[in-house]
């Protein structure tokens, strides 16, 4: 399977490097979108906030609403399927029509590839429509992760232009403490009040419901094409993706692939693939994994991670100012040591 190169260009203003796509020339070379918003696109006095903005509308030739205003302001009805006021996007004989609900309900095609009636993710180089999942695995662009190696998607560039992956960028750059467990995770959600919550606790603040295979009451992770619920252990066992690992050759769950699109399970990838991969460490300078990646794109290693950057807090149990592991009912934090000791008297 041939996967479409990506296109990248250094802009001339801010010095990053991006996707070509969206990019006009201008000030000598390529400038970026958001650069060419805020210094080359032509600036006027916004009627609604009154500063001076790129205008969206023209009322005259010197008068107009910025995108701000005139999306939150001036261009909002309540939208006829979801009753949110939104941005109108189309309109239909009931009334208005907001973007999201016309990208879910109204501009359905179906997939050159599957053939399912879905919303349009992309299309073929010929024009046809794809759907989110044949798009990302055929034709979303792909190049090898500066962290891991591995040839994925990439969502994320550092200040030099090096790829990130999605699950390096969740792993290693969208890391914060967890609002519940305190520990440094990735962010899976936030709360209401901008919290972030990791993937172990938002599973926890889920309410369990009932099996439709074991019967059990677990926490669902899934449902079937019917729409019946799976909890994560009947997901694994009985309907997730099987394919032989070109590693150990056993036929497994496929957590991610090699470079020439050999497929890998996940003990192999843990054991064999991500063992493998070392960066220099910024600080000590030694070969080792990636825990942190700094600003200037250098990476720091898991022991100068923790002793360099990890916030010291002083221990529920023993008052000493130490590096906090896990969080109590009550909210106390308490150190690696002390946890191993409660939890050996327990």
């Amino acid at each position: 399977m041939a996967l479409r190169e990506e296109k990248t260009e250094q802009c001339v203003l801010c010095g990053r490097v991006k996707d070509r796509a969206g990019y006009r020339q201008g000030a000598g070379g390529y400038v970026c979108p958001n650069c060419y918003r805020k210094e080359l696109q032509p600036k006027a006095k916004c009627l609604g906030c009154g500063r001076m903005r790129p205008l969206t509308v023209r009322v005259s030739e010197d008068t107009g609403y910025c995108r701000t205003c005139y999306r939150t302001q001036y261009h909002l009805e309540k939208c006829s399927m979801c009753g949110e006021l939104a941005e109108v996007m189309t309109r239909i004989e009931s009334g208005a029509v907001c973007r999201r609900c016309y990208q879910r309900k109204i501009y359905l095609r179906p997939c050159a590839r599957c053939g399912k009636t879905t919303p349009v993710k992309g299309r073929t180089d010929k024009k046809e429509p794809l759907c989110s999942s044949c798009y990302r695995k055929e034709f979303q662009p792909r190049k090898a992760c500066s962290l891991c190696g591995q040839v994925r998607v990439v969502v994320y560039r550092t200040i030099t232009g090096e790829p990130i992956c999605d699950l390096c960028y969740r792993r290693e750059i969208l890391v914060e403490p967890c609002a519940d467990c305190g520990r440094e995770m990735s962010v899976t959600i936030r709360t209401a009040e901008g919290e972030p919550i990791c993937g172990n606790c938002r599973i926890k603040r889920l309410a369990p419901k009932v099996c439709s295979w074991c019967g059990e009451k677990r926490i669902i992770t899934s449902r079937t094409k019917q729409g019946e619920p799976l909890c994560n252990r009947c997901y694994k066992k009985e309907f997730a993706p099987r394919k032989q690992c070109s590693l150990c050759g056993k036929e497994r769950p496929v957590t991610t692939y090699l470079a020439d699109g050999g497929p890998v399970c996940l003990s192999c990838y843990v054991h064999k693939v991500r063992e493998t991969v070392r960066v220099t460490c910024a600080i000590c300078g030694e070969s080792k994994r990636s825990r942190k990646r700094l600003e200037n794109g250098g990476s720091v290693c898991y022991e100068c991670y923790y002793r360099h950057f990890k916030e010291k807090k002083p221990c529920a149990a023993c008052g000493k100012l130490r590096i906090t592991y896990a969080r109590l009912k009550d909210g106390k934090e308490l150190c690696v040591p002390c946890r191993k000791r409660l939890g050996a008297e327990e």
